[in-house]
């Protein structure tokens, strides 16, 4: 099949794809989260029958055909994609993915787009790769043990994290004491939040740990300081930050940025059951996680993917091996500046980042299918969205809820 033949017809249909595909995504994904049994293979069968454009068998071994490189008509990528979902399923493909992709197939892409919508989808093209890199690292990490390096991360930091309720508590209480332009020092400010925490939280509540909190907020430079002279300096909360849902977005936006940079990847419904004990802030995690994705990160997140450690690259089997390896070298491809863009071959960039970001997509979803065909689950360790968590059954005061093992 070639691309340069079909684009003309493909291009037809995208636009009649476009309008009914987000709808059917968000009910496939309604669907397969309320089912605690995934779909079988005879429904992956039963969706490339009934899909409204047809592709050969995507488990045969001629997998050249999606990747026709001669084809260079953005849109038919785009439309491609479409196909490859319509065809695995669209539980193979995560949401945001689904969502970026969506977006893509709105604009009419050409090499004569304005300037401005061009590095706009070169953007969300890079948004694409990288939190498809994300979904690589996940389904081959086991999640328990990040969540521990997590912890050793912030600890080296003189950070911690006591848990979503009293974390709230503590981060309120330091509102309550810094307002209406109060001035403490932080000892002060430690043993004030001692004295007016809430009981159930004493057991954990120390001098130390509360300190802990409190340097998540001084590394994020939510503070105003006073020098004093032979004497310890005061701190003042800055206006911007008097208000708590403000506050605890810096305070978020720390704690992943610690992450990120010892090179620990969650996805936005880890962190969001991590740091609330629920998946309702998923989307507030990824506000802060497009902000936090720069480039630089996007280098580092491509090298923890050729790094993964080997014991977790031996569950793959040949054929996923040969798609991992695939998805590696095209990350590269599709990290670029697009500020330096503007002085050089934005067709290039363009052209690259479409591309790229097609092949990455549809490979993540032939890797996806694989895992799920051959071991009956999204991932090697468990469902890698879902931080399955308990109480602490050593106190019934401790309302931090724990990794489940």
């Amino acid at each position: 099949m070639s691309m340069s033949s079909s684009s003309t017809s493909l291009i037809n249909q995208s636009d009649s794809i476009g309008a009914t595909k987000l709808n059917e995504s968000i009910e496939h994904r309604k669907n397969s989260d309320e089912r605690n049994d995934e779909p079988s293979r005879s429904k992956n069968n039963q969706i490339a029958k009934t899909s409204l454009l047809k592709v050969p068998d995507i488990r045969s071994n001629n997998r050249n055909i999606y990747f026709d490189k001669d084809s260079d008509d953005l849109n038919a990528k785009i439309a491609l994609v479409f196909r490859v979902m319509d065809s695995v399923g669209s539980f193979c493909c995560p949401f945001a993915i689904q969502r970026k992709i969506q977006i893509l197939s709105q604009y009419s892409l050409s090499y004569d787009m304005p300037l401005t919508e061009r590095l706009h989808v070169i953007r969300i093209a890079i948004s694409i790769a990288y939190r498809a890199a994300i979904e690589m690292l996940v389904r081959t990490s086991d999640s328990s043990e990040i969540i521990s390096n997590l912890w050793v991360s912030l600890r080296k930091k003189g950070c911690q994290y006591l848990g979503p309720a009293i974390q709230e508590e503590i981060l309120k209480l330091i509102i309550l004491a810094l307002g209406d332009d109060a001035q403490l020092t932080r000892k002060v400010l430690t043993l004030y939040i001692l004295q007016k925490i809430d009981k159930k939280y004493c057991s954990k509540a120390t001098k130390t740990s509360v300190g802990h909190v409190v340097q998540i907020l001084y590394r994020s430079n939510c503070f105003k300081l006073i020098k004093r002279k032979n004497d310890s300096c005061l701190m003042q909360l800055k206006k911007e930050f008097e208000n708590y849902e403000d506050l605890r977005r810096k305070h978020d936006k720390e704690i992943i940025e610690i992450a990120i940079e010892d090179g620990i990847r969650l996805s936005p419904g880890q962190w969001s059951s991590l740091l609330y004990g629920d998946t309702k802030h998923k989307s507030q995690m990824q506000s802060i996680l497009d902000k936090v994705n720069a480039k630089d990160s996007f280098e580092l997140l491509a090298l923890s993917l050729e790094d993964i450690d080997a014991k977790y690259f031996e569950h793959l089997d040949p054929q996923e091996r040969r798609q991992f390896q695939l998805f590696q070298n095209l990350i590269p491809l599709i990290s670029i500046n697009d500020e330096e863009s503007l002085n050089h071959s934005l067709d290039d960039d363009l052209f690259i980042a479409i591309d790229s970001a097609s092949k990455i997509a549809i490979n993540l979803m032939f890797f996806i299918s694989n895992i799920y065909d051959r071991c009956g689950k999204y991932s090697f360790f468990g469902n890698p969205f879902k931080n399955y968590t308990v109480r602490c059954s050593n106190r019934q005061s401790d309302d931090f809820q724990h990794n489940g093992e």
